[in-house]
């Protein structure tokens, strides 16, 4: 009779464990494999430091093409972090809200030159060396990731990247005192151009001194063949006079 009353309470136990247990199995996710979870991480951070670091060009640089670059990272990287904050999420991937120890300090060193010349200088040679370690990160996961999701992120943010790297590579951003630097030779072209044109200035004076010594010798040239022609016709008129 005990049996007979529990028997009915253990089959409803077990039944419910079964269908409580079937969805917890369904909706598990095969772990993320580690590169390509180190990818969503270290890309995440990468677009941490652009902002922070676009952000401080705005407010610091001396020239306006720095400043136009420090824009453009703060907005393309807030775009390629966004997206990666999607998929982080939708992988269940936990990412950092803050800047590493590292990167704090790199950037502290940065703007510790503002109100410089040097700052500019300092902030691309920054950038440039963060966008090639971001090259190489990118192209280490399309070699070697498996997540197809996380694969397409980082084909896709390998242009920006690349473009950027660029724009920082093509010498169209100069410090004040690269600006003052590149036009010393300008100015000695200009004083060579005011030499040439003196020494111009000269040669056509000494051109016009030579035409008009040209002109004398030909001036002088033509009274000789007078004379000649006049002492000729004196001897001619002399010798009809003796013959008479």
């Amino acid at each position: 009779m005990h049996v007979k009353r529990w028997a009915p309470m253990a089959l409803t136990f077990l039944a419910l464990s079964g269908t409580s247990a079937a969805p917890a199995i369904a909706d598990e996710q095969p772990e993320l494999p580690r590169p390509d979870r180190y990818f969503l991480r270290a890309a995440h951070q990468g677009n941490l430091a652009e902002i922070a670091a676009g952000r401080d060009a705005r407010r610091h640089a001396a020239t306006d093409c720095v400043k136009q670059a420090g824009a453009t990272l703060a907005t393309d990287h807030a775009r390629l972090d966004e997206h990666g904050k999607v998929l982080a999420d939708k992988l269940g991937v936990p990412l950092s809200g803050m800047l590493t120890a590292t990167q704090r300090q790199e950037l502290a060193a940065v703007k510790a030159r503002a109100g410089t010349t040097e700052y500019d200088e300092a902030w691309l040679d920054s950038r440039r060396a963060a966008h090639k370690t971001a090259l190489a990160l990118i192209d280490r996961q399309l070699d070697s990731g498996s997540n197809p999701e996380v694969r397409a992120a980082a084909r896709a943010a390998r242009p920006v990247v690349a473009r950027h790297l660029r724009m920082m590579r093509a010498d169209t951003c100069r410090t004040e005192s690269e600006s003052e630097s590149a036009s010393a030779p300008a100015a000695m072209h200009a004083d060579s151009g005011a030499h040439s044109a003196a020494d111009a200035d000269t040669s056509g004076q000494s051109a016009a001194d030579n035409r008009e010594a040209i002109l004398g010798a030909a001036a002088l040239g033509s009274g000789g063949v007078l004379m000649v022609i006049g002492w000729r016709m004196a001897v001619a008129q002399r010798r009809s006079t003796d013959e008479h």
